[in-house]
């Protein structure tokens, strides 16, 4: 080698700074070199540690031996700026392909690792001991040999299979003759699960192959595994489909070809053969395709054959399931044997894609796919379109709605299971007033069926299963209303039912100094221990404490109980005498408004003559058209006389008033109708013709005329004591400025029935419990609790809602 010339002039174009730190490389790198000129190098490289520029044409002066790529590719790994390259590269989101293949091969009885680069040519190079860069992939894996140290090496490296990788397994069957049991089962437990789920294209070049991989893995690998391609070598599909344990390797075969794959597209099988082979396989696949009755997959085969003489091209079609079979020439001794779907059939698609998913969330009529769920049509021409409308979050919340409210078929052993639906249709009719039994009128159900979706159960159903259902959670939130702490009143009231029972109802609220609408919590006949209807203080007290057991059914929660209101009967009183036992801080109060429609009542019996003017005239102008068109005629101001009813309060002295401001005019209408028409019209006329009606009526209004708009005032929701003490003096003035026998009367009648005066001014020395509670809660307790006596829609409903679950059609 020629010495360095000291007189060259270096460049800056074509030199590159080497720092100090550079210097242990450099040292290490040509300590490693023999080669001649050591000592003059050496020298060169340790001249000074200062920066120096260094040429690439003195690098080949001193290592002649290499070329200038070899050279520089050792250069570069001394560089620490090719290493900071490399690591950024592998730090990114790429990823790195070094080569198309690598091949598993035995030299010298140790297996090598072949990468084989894109020129066809492969490097060889041990096995590696350390685990691969996991940014680093590899496109096919071809596996000769097989041992401990091949299963170690794909054990530590299986992140360059997890997406997706091309298997040519290529045993000879040289080596599988000497101890085949364990290699195959060293195979089978510490390779094979490693890229199992990720094999794409399955190669083997002898048929013992995949005989071994069905007898030590599974006789249904090939259906298992998501391959959509296979090369066979030499084995050729059988025309009889089977993976089963007994079946031929050629079955198999035939079993995952007739698979369809997930995304529809078909599958693709190369093999080779001789002509006398093929045309036998083909004849029976033929055969075989003219006799099938059910739809298989889409599939392509492959076949090369070395005769010169090829197969004659076909194209056969089954019309049972609109299939195609064409065998095609593809180049010189090559054939495509093709089975594909006729392209204008979607049906096999859309069916195909609708049983990828489970209760029958989507249907297709072979034209469309629809969403029960969602209640649409989903426009799709792939599976992803579909797959992409089923991962919306509007479709999963209308699907679990779907599957909630689907019905399903219970087993006898299993417990009765709730249907949603019907439950909520129970709900729906109990509180809209609707009786149950409507549900089995036609044309209602017919609307529901229709327009809901579902099959609407019996009336008896619901009464059964669900009625108890309803009343259980309007119970529950009642619960939550009242709460587990402050004091309540409750309100207890009697009537009859349509059916002539003796119902009793139990309203409980809260007691606060904000109005809280009441809840009617209970609805009951009342019945004796032996279940025969009675209505005494004992049923009555009875009902009151079971309807308040569930909420007050301790002895300190019975202590919330501050209040009770009934109507002023004689049972009604002796039963909260009986219910202070158990609830020390209650204290019973009779209804204000009750009391004050007992006053009216007395007034009604104290006045015959009135109150046989009033019946008497409202039968004239009942069900008499031609009356009620004369009378319109006659007074086309003033209003149809009024028709009260004695149970509802206070309706018989507004009409008492009514007629004292219209007297004469409907006198003379009456007066106008022949007596002998109706009996009515003779009673009414007798007494409009009597001289003290219309004296009593004038008395009537001028004492007792606003007795009804008292009741009014007091059926209003939310007053205080005080403000119904307020009213009650008023029509308490009223009444005392009576005068006569009659109004002395009345007077007796209203001290007994409305004492409200002493409680308020705590003048009753019997209540000497009302010291140790909260007197100031007292104040809010309603005197007329709301709808209190009248069958309203509301308790109705209530009562067809009760845990008698008993319900009566109309």
């Amino acid at each position: 080698m020629a010495p360095v010339k000291k007189t060259k002039k270096l460049s800056s174009a074509n030199h590159r700074p080497i720092s100090a730190t550079d210097t242990n490389h450099q040292q290490k790198l040509l300590g490693s070199f023999v080669a001649f000129g050591k000592r003059r190098s050496l020298r060169v490289a340790m001249k000074t540690k200062s920066q120096r520029w260094i040429c690439n044409d003195i690098l080949m002066d001193i290592f002649p031996h290499f070329n200038r790529p070899q050279l520089g590719l050792k250069m570069a790994l001394l560089s620490p700026r090719f290493n900071a390259l490399v690591d950024k590269h592998f730090d990114g989101q790429s990823e790195l392909t070094i080569s198309r293949r690598i091949i598993i091969r035995k030299m010298r009885k140790t297996p090598k690792l072949f990468v084989e680069k894109s020129n066809g040519k492969s490097v060889r190079f041990p096995l590696p001991d350390c685990p691969l860069h996991n940014k680093i992939r590899f496109d096919n894996l071809q596996i000769d040999y097989i041992d401990h140290s091949v299963s170690t090496f794909l054990r530590a490296n299986q992140q360059i299979f997890d997406k997706g990788i091309n298997l040519d397994l290529f045993v000879p069957y040289a080596y599988n003759a000497n101890n085949v049991q364990p290699i195959w089962n060293a195979f089978a437990s510490g390779i094979w699960p490693i890229f199992a789920p990720n094999i794409r294209h399955f190669n083997f070049n002898y048929g013992h192959t995949l005989e071994n991989l069905r007898l030590y893995i599974s006789p249904t690998i090939l259906s298992d595994l998501n391959i959509i391609s296979i090369d066979s070598d030499y084995l050729l599909p059988d025309a009889i489909a089977d993976d089963g344990p007994n079946a031929t390797d050629g079955q198999a075969l035939a079993k995952w070809l007739q698979m369809p794959t997930k995304d529809g597209k078909p599958k693709q099988l190369s093999c080779l053969g001789a002509t006398s082979r093929t045309t036998k396989f083909v004849n029976n696949f033929k055969e075989a395709f003219l006799r099938a009755t059910i739809s298989s997959a889409n599939y392509v085969i492959r076949i090369e054959y070395f005769e010169s003489t090829p197969i004659e091209p076909f194209e056969l079609t089954n019309e049972r399931t609109n299939e195609k079979l064409t065998m095609e020439k593809e180049e010189k001794n090559d054939t495509m044997l093709n089975m594909p779907k006729e392209p204008s059939s979607r049906a096999f698609l859309f069916k195909k894609w609708v049983s990828n998913y489970k209760n029958d969330v989507y249907t297709t009529d072979s034209k469309i796919i629809y969403c029960q769920a969602c209640q649409i049509e989903v426009k799709c021409k792939k599976m992803g379109h579909l797959e992409q409308h089923n991962q919306t979050a509007k479709h999963i919340k209308n699907c679990d709605r779907f599957l909630s409210s689907k019905q399903k078929q219970p087993l006898i052993s299993q417990p009765f299971v709730v249907d949603k639906f019907a439950a909520e249709l129970c709900s729906m009719l109990l509180s809209a007033n609707i009786p149950l039994f409507k549900v089995n009128n036609p044309s209602f159900k017919a609307f529901l069926e229709k327009y809901c979706g579902r099959s609407i159960p019996h009336h008896e159903t619901l009464r059964s299963n669900y009625v108890k259902n309803c009343f259980e959670g309007v119970l529950s939130k009642i619960k939550d209303d009242i709460g587990e702490n402050g004091f309540i009143w409750c309100s207890v009231d009697e009537t009859t039912d349509r059916n002539g029972r003796c119902m009793a109802n139990l309203l409980i609220g809260l007691l606060n100094e904000r109005w809280n609408a009441p809840h009617l919590i209970s609805v009951k006949p009342l019945l004796d221990e032996n279940g025969d209807p009675k209505v005494d203080h004992q049923t009555v007290a009875r009902f009151v404490d079971e309807g308040l057991a569930d909420l007050l059914s301790t002895g300190a929660k019975k202590n919330r109980l501050l209040f009770m209101v009934t109507d002023g009967a004689e049972y009604m009183k002796k039963a909260a005498r009986n219910l202070r036992v158990f609830y020390p801080n209650m204290v019973h109060f009779t209804c204000l408004a009750h009391g004050l429609h007992r006053i009216a009542e007395e007034i009604r019996n104290q006045f015959k003559d009135v109150d046989e003017l009033i019946s008497s005239t409202k039968m004239v102008f009942r069900k008499a058209p031609s009356r009620v068109a004369f009378y319109r005629k006659k007074l086309p101001t003033v209003p149809l006389v009024p028709k009260p009813i004695i149970t509802r309060w206070g309706t018989w002295l507004d009409a008492v008033n009514f007629y004292s401001h219209n007297f004469e005019a409907i006198k003379e209408v009456v007066d106008s109708f022949d007596p002998e028409e109706a009996q009515c019209i003779a009673k009414s006329q007798r007494c409009f013709s009597m001289t003290t009606v219309p004296l009593d009526i004038a008395y009537i209004e001028a004492n007792f005329g606003s007795l009804p708009g008292a009741i009014t005032r007091l059926e209003k929701e939310g007053l205080t004591i005080h403000e119904c003490a307020n009213i009650l003096c008023e029509v308490r003035e009223a009444v005392f400025s009576s005068t006569g026998e009659i109004g002395a009367k009345i007077r007796r009648k209203f001290d007994s029935r409305c004492q409200i005066g002493k409680t308020i001014q705590w003048e009753d020395k019997k209540t000497d419990n009302l010291n140790t509670v909260k007197f100031q809660l007292y104040e809010f307790g309603p005197l007329s609790p709301p709808k209190a006596g009248k069958k309203n829609a509301k308790s109705r409903l209530k009562m067809s809602a009760g845990p008698s679950g008993q319900q009566k059609k109309k």
